[in-house]
């Protein structure tokens, strides 16, 4: 589900949103449906519902189910890393990926559990091999992106935005196998500073051996309209991450 700014400034401020038809764009001028009778009765005809109310709802809705995930559209617009080929849409069906129109991405999860090293040391960070997960990383982004080049696709126009976007999606699992071999607790303040460590290093990790792939293959055809975007972004994560070579090895 897409959320936007007007509608999370609308639940913060607790005023209404104006409802739009999903498929004009225009102001949405018919009836709203409500099949569990939850909320206080709707009126026949409902140009805009009260933002908190249907916050809570969605709020809930995931705490009995996992269901609906939710997605900023305008932040993630504002981070569309391709944005001369269009807006960003949709996701794809387990919203790890953000697309436009005609997009795909290859994902593919490295193991953290894998990487845990048993230690008698003070703090966690002693129990990771960062030099592994360097290289795990590193190798991962390459066969991600090789198997655009050989991939099969079912239309041509998603075989050509591939080629010329070159998206890869690393992600990871085995987080809560980490955490229980690190005898830290999931969910707890320490959780969450192991989990931004990780990501963060296994993000810039990836951001360094997509600028090696350049190096040997030369820049995706579609980075050269978005040159500044990668610029900035690139600069940023240099800026704000290079300690983490530091601290890590």
């Amino acid at each position: 589900m897409k959320l936007t700014d007007a509608f999370m400034e609308a639940v913060l401020n607790d005023t209404h949103y104006d409802l739009k038809d999903p498929r004009t764009g225009e102001k949405w001028e018919g009836g709203v449906v409500d099949p569990r009778h939850e909320d206080e009765p709707l009126p026949e005809k409902c140009p805009s519902l009260p933002a908190r109310l249907v916050f809570n709802r969605l709020v809930r809705s995931a705490w009995k189910s996992g269901e609906p995930g939710i997605g900023f559209i305008d932040r993630i617009n504002r981070e569309n890393p391709i944005a001369s080929v269009g807006k960003i849409r949709n996701s794809n069906p387990c919203g790890e990926f953000w697309l436009t129109p005609y997009s795909s991405c290859n994902l593919g999860s490295i193991n953290l559990s894998k990487f845990y090293i048993p230690s008698d040391a003070v703090h966690w960070e002693r129990s990771i091999n960062w030099e592994e997960l360097a290289e795990t990383v590193r190798l991962a982004v390459r066969f991600l992106d090789h198997v655009i080049s050989i991939n099969e696709y079912p239309v041509p126009e998603i075989g050509d935005l591939a080629r010329d976007t070159r998206p890869v999606g690393l992600g990871v699992m085995g987080f809560a196998d980490l955490l229980l071999q690190l005898r830290i607790r999931y969910g707890g303040q320490e959780s969450l500073r192991v989990a931004g460590k990780l990501m963060l290093f296994i993000n810039y990790m990836a951001w360094l051996s997509s600028v090696e792939l350049a190096g040997e293959l030369g820049s995706f055809p579609k980075s050269r309209p978005n040159r500044e975007f990668f610029d900035k972004k690139l600069s940023s994560w240099i800026r704000t991450s290079k300690w983490l070579l530091v601290e890590s090895f």
